[in-house]
C-alpha cells in the first residue's frame, strides 16, 4: 500500500528523533573516552614512576621516608588503576559511541533515501523505523552512563558550533 503524506511526515519526525538521540549519545560517549584514556595514562605513569623512584631511593640509600612515600604513591596508583579499570571504561564508551553513530547513520539513510523512494510502502517502512527504535533502546540499555561533563560538552559541540553537521547538509554560500 502506498504511503500517505501524513504517515511520511510522522516517520520523518520519528527518524529525526532517533538521529538526534543517537547523535547526542554517541558524541557524549566519545567525549567520555578521552577522560578515561587520560586517567589510565596518568595512573599508569604514576605507578611506574613511583615504583622506579622508590627502587632508586632504596638502592641509593636515600631517606627511608622518601622511598616509603614513593612506594605508597606507586601502590595507590596501581590499586586505583586495577579497581577503576579506566582502559576498559574507555573501550566500553568507545563501543557505545560507535553503536550510536551506526544507528544515526542508518536512520539518516532511512530518512533521506528509503523514505522518499517511489516504491516505499507502509509494509516496508514501519518495520524499518521500529527496528531502528529497538536498536536505539538496546544500545541505550547496554551502554555505560555518560558522565554529565561529557554530555554537556557534546551538547555544546553539537548545538553551539554545529560540529555534527556534514558539509553536504550545509546550504551553499551565496
Amino acid at each position: 500500500m502506498p504511503i500517505s503524506e501524513e504517515l511520511k511526515i510522522e516517520l520523518t519526525k520519528e527518524c529525526e528523533r532517533i538521529e538526534e538521540d543517537a547523535l547526542f549519545s554517541g558524541k557524549g560517549h566519545y567525549n567520555a573516552v578521552g577522560r578515561w584514556r587520560w586517567s589510565h595514562r596518568i595512573l599508569g605513569l604514576t605507578s611506574a614512576v613511583g615504583s622506579a623512584v622508590a627502587g632508586i631511593a632504596v638502592l641509593k640509600q636515600w631517606a627511608p621516608g622518601f622511598a616509603i612515600g614513593a612506594s605508597a604513591l606507586a601502590t595507590t596508583a596501581a590499586v586505583v588503576l586495577t579497581t577503576l579499570k579506566p582502559s576498559e571504561e574507555a573501550d566500553r564508551h568507545q563501543r557505545a559511541g560507535d553503536r550510536y553513530f551506526a544507528i544515526k547513520n542508518r536512520a539518516r539513510i532511512f530518512r533521506c533515501i528509503e523514505l522518499i523512494t517511489l516504491s516505499a510502502d507502509e509494509e516496508m517502512l514501519i518495520p524499518s523505523i521500529k527496528s531502528l527504535s529497538a536498536d536505539l533502546d538496546n544500545t541505550r540499555s547496554g551502554a555505560p552512563q555518560i558522565p554529565r561533563r561529557a554530555y554537556e560538552k557534546a551538547k555544546r559541540d553539537i548545538e553551539g558550533e554545529n560540529l555534527a553537521q556534514y558539509r553536504a547538509d550545509k546550504s551553499p554560500k551565496s
